[in-house]
C-alpha cells in the first residue's frame, strides 16, 4: 500500500514539475544600445541590439516574426546559452541578438516572436513598441583634445538634389599619420571631393580649434531621411609620440575617434507629367555650338550643348536630342567646366542638303522657387555634301564590275603574249641577266657588309640604352600606340576591345573596375565620363558579334577609340606612378 501510494506521488510531482517547467517556458525582447544600456528610443539610421530570450526551454525551429517587420533592417548578431539553479530546479535561457536599423521615423512594433519548444507547442513573445526619432544634437564640452566634426550645407533637399558634407578633424594638440576610414552611404550618387586637406579653424563647445578640413558631393536617389554614418579617424597623438615601452618594440600608440551621425531629410520631387527632366538647379542659359558647318555625307560632325548654372552637374544625363529627319545622332562625351556642364552627340547624314537643327529643350527643377523651368537653345544650320549613301554604293558597285571586266582582258592578253614568247630569246635573255649579275656582285657584297655591320651597331645601341629608353612612359607603350593606329587606318573595330583589353592587363586593372574610375577622378574625369567609357566598351564587344556593321557604325567606333586611347592611356601613366 505504501508503495503504491509513493509511486503516485511520484507522478503527481512529475506532472507537478513539468507543469512549473511549462509556466516558466517563455519569450522576452531587450532593446539595448551600443553601451549596453535598455532603451525604450532608438535613433533613425543608428544601429541597435535587439535580444531575444527564450528562457525554460531551447527552441526547436528558427524564430519567426522579424519577417514580416518593415521599416527596418535586422540581421543576426550571435547566441548564447546559460543555466541557472533555482531550488534545484535547472532553468535554460537561450539569448538571440540583432543588429538592426530602423529607417523611418515613428513607431516600431517588434514582435510577437515564436519559437518551438520540445514538445511542438509554439511559445510566443508579447510585442515591444519602441520609438523611432531623430539623431540627436550632440554638443562638445570643449574639453576634448581632438573631434571629428561632420556638417552638411542643408538640412532638407530634393532627390537629386547636391548636397555638400563637410568633413573636419579638430585638435588643439599635435598628431601624426591621419587616416580617414572610407565608409558608404546608401541611396546616394558622389560627386566630386577634395584632393587635398585644407587648414582652418573652428569654434566647438566655446573653445576654438585647428582643423583638417574636407568635403565632398552626394546627391541623394530616394526620398525619406538620409543618414550620413559616423567617420573614423585613426591618428598618433601628440602624448603618444614619445618613446615608451610600446614604442621600444615598434608599436605606435595610435588613437580612434567617431564622428556623429547627420541626417537630411530628402524630398519627393512635384509631379511633372510633361515630359523627362533633365536637372536640379538654378540655371541661367543653354546654347548649341559646332566647329563645322559644312560636312560630307555620312561624316561625323560633333554638336555640344552647354548649360550655365549651378546645379547636379556631376550626375546629369545628356537630354532628349532632336535632329531633322534623314539625320542621326549618337551620344558623345560629357564634360564639367567652371558652373558649366557640356554635352556631346555625334550627327552623322545620310544625304546632302540644308539642314536645321531646331531649339533644344533643357527642363530643370529649381528648389528655391519650387517649380519646374525651360531654357531653349538657338538653332544650328548645317550644309551637307556629297553623294547620298544609297546613290554611292550603286556606283560603286558598277564601278567594282567593270574593274573585274578589265582585268579579266588585261589577264587574257598577258596569256597570249607568254604563250607566244620565242623558248630561245628567254634562254638568251637568261644568260644575259647571269652575266649582268656576275659583273656587279662585288658592288652586291660591298652593300650586304655595309647593312651588316648597321644592324649590329644598331642593336648593340638598343641593348645599352634600351633598358632607360623602356622606363620612359612613352616608349614603354610605344608598341601599343603603333598598333593602335595599324587598327586605326586598317578600319579594325574587332581588334580594338582586345588592344584596350592588353592594355588594362599589362597594367593591372579592369576596363569597368574601381579602380579605373578612381583614375578618372584623379583625372577630374566626372562620373558620367566613366559611365560613357563603359558604353563605349559595350559598344566594342557588340561590335565583335554584331553580324551587320554599317559605315556610319564603324567610323564613329574608331572616332570614339581614337578619344579614349589617350584617356586611358593617361590612366595607364597614372597607375603606373601611383605603383
Amino acid at each position: 500500500m505504501d508503495k503504491k501510494i509513493g509511486n503516485i506521488l511520484t507522478i503527481v510531482l512529475f506532472f507537478c514539475f513539468q507543469f512549473i517547467a511549462a509556466e516558466n517556458e517563455k519569450i522576452t525582447i531587450n532593446v539595448i544600445n551600443k553601451y549596453q544600456e535598455p532603451v525604450r528610443s532608438v535613433e533613425i539610421g543608428i544601429p541597435f541590439l535587439i535580444q531575444v530570450v527564450c528562457e525554460g526551454f531551447r527552441p526547436e525551429s528558427d524564430l519567426q516574426g522579424f519577417e514580416l517587420l518593415s521599416d527596418c533592417t535586422i540581421q543576426p548578431y550571435g547566441t548564447t546559452q546559460s543555466s541557472t539553479y533555482i531550488n534545484g530546479v535547472v532553468t535554460e535561457r537561450y539569448v538571440f541578438t540583432y543588429v538592426a536599423v530602423a529607417s523611418k521615423k515613428g513607431v516600431l512594433n517588434l514582435g510577437p516572436i515564436l519559437a518551438q519548444n520540445s514538445n511542438g507547442k509554439f511559445i510566443k513573445s508579447d510585442i515591444e513598441k519602441i520609438r523611432v526619432i531623430d539623431i540627436a544634437q550632440h554638443e562638445y564640452t570643449g574639453n576634448e583634445a581632438y573631434i571629428l566634426h561632420v556638417s552638411t550645407d542643408t538640412k532638407k533637399v530634393y532627390v537629386g538634389q547636391k548636397v555638400k558634407v563637410h568633413l573636419k578633424f579638430c585638435y588643439n594638440s599635435r598628431f601624426e599619420n591621419l587616416a580617414i576610414e572610407s565608409i558608404a552611404i546608401d541611396n546616394v550618387e558622389f560627386g566630386s571631393q577634395d584632393k587635398d586637406w585644407k587648414n582652418g579653424k573652428i569654434v566647438l563647445g566655446g573653445k576654438e580649434y585647428s582643423t583638417k578640413e574636407m568635403s565632398f558631393d552626394i546627391y541623394p536617389k530616394i526620398s525619406g531621411t538620409l543618414i550620413i554614418p559616423p567617420f573614423k579617424a585613426s591618428f598618433i597623438p601628440e602624448r603618444s609620440q614619445d618613446i615608451g615601452l610600446f614604442g621600444l618594440f615598434g608599436f605606435s600608440n595610435s588613437k580612434v575617434i567617431e564622428s556623429f551621425p547627420k541626417q537630411i531629410e530628402v524630398l519627393s520631387l512635384p509631379f511633372y507629367d510633361q515630359g523627362k527632366v533633365d536637372a536640379i538647379g538654378k540655371f541661367n542659359s543653354a546654347e548649341l555650338q559646332t566647329s563645322l558647318k559644312k560636312a560630307q555625307v555620312a561624316e561625323g560632325v560633333i554638336i555640344k550643348m552647354i548649360v550655365h548654372g549651378e546645379g547636379n552637374l556631376a550626375v546629369m544625363h545628356h537630354p532628349d536630342f532632336q535632329v531633322p529627319e534623314g539625320m542621326h545622332f549618337y551620344e558623345g562625351n560629357s564634360s564639367i567646366e567652371s558652373e558649366k556642364k557640356i554635352f556631346e552627340w555625334v550627327v552623322q547624314s545620310e544625304k546632302s542638303g540644308s539642314f536645321t537643327i531646331e531649339p533644344q529643350i533643357f527642363t530643370y527643377f529649381d528648389p528655391v522657387d519650387e517649380q519646374y523651368k525651360k531654357l531653349a537653345t538657338n538653332s544650328l544650320e548645317l550644309t551637307i555634301e556629297g553623294k547620298s549613301i544609297e546613290k554611292e554604293q550603286d556606283e560603286n558597285i558598277f564601278k567594282t564590275e567593270e574593274l573585274e571586266v578589265k582585268e579579266k582582258d588585261e589577264d587574257d592578253q598577258l596569256d597570249d603574249v607568254i604563250e607566244n614568247l620565242d623558248t630561245k630569246e628567254t634562254k638568251k635573255n637568261y644568260y644575259t641577266s647571269e652575266k649582268f649579275y656576275k659583273q656587279n656582285s662585288s658592288f652586291f657584297v660591298l652593300n650586304s657588309i655595309k647593312l651588316i655591320l648597321l644592324i649590329l651597331l644598331l642593336v648593340v645601341l638598343f641593348y645599352l640604352i634600351g633598358p632607360y629608353l623602356m622606363k620612359i612612359f612613352f616608349f614603354k607603350t610605344l608598341h601599343y600606340r603603333i598598333l593602335f593606329w595599324k587598327y586605326y587606318y586598317l578600319g579594325n573595330v574587332e581588334s580594338m576591345y582586345q588592344l584596350f583589353d592588353r592594355l588594362a592587363l599589362d597594367y593591372k586593372f579592369g576596363l569597368q573596375s574601381i579602380e579605373l574610375q578612381d583614375c578618372f577622378f584623379k583625372l577630374n574625369l566626372s562620373n558620367e565620363a566613366f559611365e560613357n567609357w563603359k558604353n563605349f566598351i559595350t559598344m566594342l564587344l557588340q561590335f565583335n558579334f554584331a553580324k551587320e556593321k554599317t559605315i556610319e557604325d564603324k567610323k564613329l567606333a574608331l572616332d570614339l577609340a581614337k578619344q579614349w586611347f589617350g584617356v586611358i592611356l593617361k590612366c595607364c601613366k597614372e597607375i603606373q606612378k601611383n605603383n
